[in-house]
């Protein structure tokens, strides 16, 4: 099983766009545990929990529904996102964002 637990950070070296509203991550929760299915191919069970203010102008009915249908997206997109650091597209690499290991939880 893996547990990751995750939350915002800022870092001048990926400053806010213009145009773009940048979500709050107080809390993101990912729990991961390995199984196979019936036909016994390997398969993980994914738990998301989050606690998030997404900013901006969104009525409450319609983050709600996205809620039910987003995580999905979220767990690619990620990837892609961690994909993404590793491979320097962001300008900036994992080992060179100090302080992001081993931070004090409040």
């Amino acid at each position: 099983m893996l547990t990751c637990c995750i939350n915002s950070i800022k870092d001048d070296r990926l400053p806010e766009r213009k145009g773009r509203v940048r979500a709050d991550c107080y809390n993101l929760s990912f729990v991961l545990r390995p199984d196979k299915n019936l036909n016994g191919t390997d398969i993980t069970h994914a738990m998301l929990i989050a606690c998030i203010d997404i900013n901006g102008v969104i009525p409450k009915w319609l983050v709600n529904y996205f809620a039910e249908t987003a995580p999905a997206q979220w767990f690619e997109s990620c990837l892609q996102g961690c994909e993404n650091l590793k491979a320097g597209k962001y300008g900036v690499k994992p080992e060179d964002v100090d302080g992001w290991r081993n931070r004090p939880r409040i």
